[in-house]
């Protein structure tokens, strides 16, 4: 779990998952509960493209919605892109529950399916 500070007035948790819990090869995943998030935008996870999370790859980031079809916002590199909503498909109802606040951040990760 990662406590994020983006200014004084806007701070939340969001989880991070490596390729080895999801599957998603050169990614960092980021999933955030949406009682941190909501009013803000639709519910959605976090790719960031490579192996760790820096302030200029966070800069980078795509999300993709997790409502209904899953949607990119941004950019991603076509496998990425391919293989990051495979993942959102495959997790897509603990995704949902665990925005909604009805599972915790340990049932959420023990629920998550790589797609591999």
């Amino acid at each position: 779990m990662i406590f994020l500070m983006l200014d004084e007035n806007a701070s939340f948790l969001m989880s991070n998952l490596l390729p080895p819990n999801t599957g998603v090869n050169g990614t960092v995943i980021w999933i955030s509960a949406g009682e941190f998030e909501k009013g803000k935008h639709s519910p959605r996870i976090k790719v960031v493209v490579g192996d760790q999370i820096t302030l200029e790859s966070l800069s980078q980031a795509a999300s993709i919605t997790i409502i209904g079809s899953p949607k990119i916002i941004g950019n991603l590199p076509s496998k990425i892109t391919k293989n990051a909503i495979a993942f959102v498909k495959l997790n897509q109802t603990i995704l949902i529950k665990y925005w909604e606040n009805e599972v915790s951040t340990r049932e959420m990760l023990n629920s998550i399916i790589n797609i591999k």
